[in-house]
């Protein structure tokens, strides 16, 4: 099950492909509201989302799919214009000494010659 927020993302943008009026528009509350049911379920299936990030990145996409569309759209081609993710930054660099790296390298091998010798 979707989360609110996602839902709510995707309900704001159908109201704005709604607004355009386009030929597949749902006709009426009801059908907008299973139109609604089954864009939630078929971008929120099989797919990691998180807010902070992709609130914006679904705005974006509906803003650019309302530009582009002549006809009412499919969820595939929402995610045809989803923008990507920005790339995580890297963690920092070990901040061990050489000689810190060297304890801990002979500490593993005297950890594995103790569980050889348990064997």
């Amino acid at each position: 099950m979707a989360e609110p927020w996602f839902e709510q993302s995707i309900a704001v943008g159908l109201v704005r492909l709604a607004a355009l009026q386009l030929p597949g528009t749902p006709p009426d509350a009801q059908t907008a509201a299973a139109c609604r049911a089954v864009w939630v379920d078929a971008l929120w299936y099989g797919r990691v989302w998180i807010e902070a990030v992709d609130t914006a990145r679904l705005e974006t996409a509906f803003r650019l799919l309302s530009g582009r569309v002549t006809r009412w759209p499919a969820p595939a081609q929402l995610l045809e214009v989803l923008p990507m993710r920005e790339p995580m930054q890297a963690l920092p660099k070990s901040v061990r000494s050489d000689e810190a790296r060297a304890q801990a390298m002979v500490s593993i091998s005297e950890l594995m010659l103790k569980l050889k010798a348990g064997a």
